[in-house]
């Protein structure tokens, strides 16, 4: 359980972000923290891993000292190894896992072995956002902090990084716009906005709702709740591919 209560940030000389955000977070769930920009998301996992200190409220992260794993918005940000089996060998090496185990693992869930011996600097930004990611995994952190994961990655890297969190049975937070993304893959979705926690739900009872304006907090509509509306299939399947499935099974 990441238990987050009346809690209050504001950057010094710069704005005010959160005046008392209070939400439980059950532990094993795969979260989409999504809202407008400059609501605090980025700033939500960097106070959870510890990086920013709270102005007044509390953080409770359940269990015998819990680590967590954070992925930044900029790849470039966690990259500083030589090559990429190092820069995901860190993170397990520094809690005394099984190094070789554990980075094979990684590199193999998200479909980026080939690349262990390049040099994270010669990469694309997907691929780089990749890495990162698996750097992340490769230490089996307790939370799983990743901010915008989806940006820059092709269809099928896409679906890799998304099967890979939803199978995960650790505490996952994931920063993004991508309401496809946090449709299809989350089993939870925090909306923040100025006033803190807007919505905290299933994402068919927020991205889903078609009384929550979800275009007022900087969010559009998945394709396959649009698909399901237009085509009056309730409740919307969990993919635009399904929801062609279950159309089809009407005719």
């Amino acid at each position: 359980m990441i238990e987050i209560s009346d809690l209050h940030f504001g950057y010094e000389d710069g704005p005010q972000v959160f005046d008392e955000l209070s939400v439980e977070i059950e532990t094993g769930r795969t979260v989409a923290v999504c809202g407008a920009n400059g609501t605090g998301k980025s700033t939500l996992l960097r106070l959870l891993a510890g990086l920013l200190e709270p102005d007044e409220g509390t953080i409770a992260i359940e269990g015998d000292e819990p680590t967590l794993g954070l992925a930044p918005e900029t790849p470039a940000d966690g990259l500083f190894a030589a090559s990429v089996r190092e820069e995901v060998a860190f993170f397990p090496k520094n809690r005394d896992l099984d190094v070789e185990q554990q980075v094979a693992e990684a590199l193999a869930a998200l479909g980026i072995e080939q690349l262990a011996d390049r040099s994270p600097q010669t990469l694309s930004e997907g691929q780089k956002r990749l890495v990162t990611v698996a750097s992340v995994l490769s230490g089996a952190p307790d939370v799983v902090g990743l901010d915008e994961p989806t940006s820059g990655l092709d269809a099928d890297a896409w679906a890799r990084l998304g099967e890979r969190l939803a199978a995960l049975s650790e505490t996952v937070l994931f920063v993004t716009h991508d309401t496809d993304f946090a449709w299809r893959y989350a089993d939870r979705v925090l909306v923040l906005s100025p006033a803190g926690k807007e919505r905290y739900g299933p994402p068919a009872a927020v991205l889903a709702d078609p009384t929550f304006d979800l275009a007022e907090y900087g969010l559009r509509e998945p394709e396959a709740v649009t698909w399901a509306r237009r085509h009056d299939i309730d409740p919307p399947p969990q993919s635009v591919d399904a929801a062609v499935a279950a159309l089809e099974g009407t005719e």
